[in-house]
């Protein structure tokens, strides 16, 4: 799977997947939600998408703190990315 966001955080740009089985598991574990529920927009947390950022980013290999409120507190930047035809290769901007 493509990368769906895009990290910068401490001067350093990472592009991240967030649909690896680790990522989508702590979220649910956290979050007691279904991992399926990030791509209602109507139910989308900003708290949800910075957490799948940020266990993206601690599970591929990014120097992140190891509390997530630490992470933002240093106000990282997270973009969706899009694909070549400029639409969001972010799963939950749509349909699956």
């Amino acid at each position: 799977m493509p990368a769906q966001f895009r990290l910068t955080y401490e001067g350093k740009t990472s592009d991240l997947d967030i649909t690896t089985l680790y990522v989508a598991t702590s979220f649910e574990r956290k979050f007691d939600v279904s991992f399926q529920a990030v791509g209602i927009d109507s139910q989308r947390r900003m708290e949800w998408v910075a957490f799948l950022v940020y266990k993206a980013a601690e599970s591929q290999g990014v120097q992140v703190p190891a509390k997530f409120d630490d992470f933002l507190m240093a106000n990282p930047t997270i973009e969706p990315i899009e694909d070549e035809s400029g639409e969001g290769t972010n799963p939950t901007d749509g349909a699956q």
